[in-house]
């Protein structure tokens, strides 16, 4: 892959950092919470997750985020992190064996609310939360309720209850007169 210039940010959840690639590595979004079930599915999650105390990988298409336990502080953990991404995209290894990917729910099984919320979800909240590391998927919507699953950065944060309720609730309630809640799957 070349030489990449990788650097770090901190994310609104204080036990995950953003490491941002400057460069698309992937069409699709994965998202490991654990050895075995990165095991078949990506090389490089797995060696991330083989360092102490790493609970989570989110593969996004330009950045990685990666969430530690609260036992330390980020400064034991991001060289090291930064270093296994770095030597990993010099390899040329495939960062992901199988497709697949995060994905929200297909269009076409939708009614004219689900199709505006989709819609919303993947055009606004969606390009929004990958700025903060993470990544919210479409799960369902019935009766009024909207399920979104949140992943990456946003799985775990403290203000994901807030962004959840002011923020996409809101903005989803102003355009989808239908819409009475939104929770968290």
């Amino acid at each position: 892959m070349g030489n990449i210039n990788i650097y770090s940010e901190f994310t609104p959840n204080p036990n995950t950092l953003k490491f941002i690639l400057g460069k698309n590595i992937l069409e699709r979004t994965y998202d490991f919470i654990s050895i075995e079930e990165a095991r078949s599915r990506s090389p490089l999650a797995v060696q991330l997750l083989e360092i102490p105390d790493i609970e989570g990988v989110y593969l996004g298409k330009s950045f990685i985020t990666v969430t530690k336990g609260t036992s330390k502080d980020w400064s034991e953990y991001e060289s090291k992190v930064e270093k296994v991404i770095q030597e990993f995209l010099d390899s040329g290894e495939k960062i992901v064996s199988e497709e697949g990917g995060v994905s929200s729910i297909a269009p076409e099984s939708l009614d004219d609310a689900g199709k505006k919320i989709l819609k919303i979800i993947e055009e606004e909240v969606r390009p929004a939360v990958a700025m903060d590391g993470g990544d919210i998927v479409f799960k369902g919507y019935e009766d009024g309720v909207v399920y979104l699953h949140m992943l990456g950065a946003c799985s775990g944060c403290p203000s994901s209850s807030m962004t959840l309720k002011m923020g996409i609730e809101a903005r989803l309630k102003e355009e989808v007169p239908e819409v009475k809640e939104v929770l968290q799957v």
